[in-house]
């Protein structure tokens, strides 16, 4: 939701500066009280987790297969907690 305020055009020799910048005041304080994009807001932040959730899945699939393609040519890979190790260095 987009807010319009006044406080740009304020000026000091208006009589109705005080009632302008309490209108301003208001209209803040409802959006911070009640507002209106959060139910949008949550959304997205959920739609976000789920894209990199899939991403992680995406990179590690690709390392297991990596790993698992060099151990067929008798490099000694292995994949574990999303980091690709020498076998041979643990042994």
């Amino acid at each position: 939701m987009s807010v319009k305020l006044i406080t740009k055009e304020l000026a000091l020799s208006d009589p109705d500066f005080r009632n302008d910048l309490i209108h301003d005041l208001e209209v803040i304080e409802n959006e911070l009280n009640d507002p209106k994009d959060i139910g949008q807001v949550k959304a997205d932040i959920a739609k976000l987790k789920n894209d990199v959730q899939w991403e992680q899945d995406n990179v590690n699939t690709l390392f297991q297969q990596l790993a698992s393609f060099m151990n067929n040519y008798d490099i000694p890979l292995g994949f574990r907690d999303g980091k690709i190790i020498d076998l041979e260095e643990e042994n």
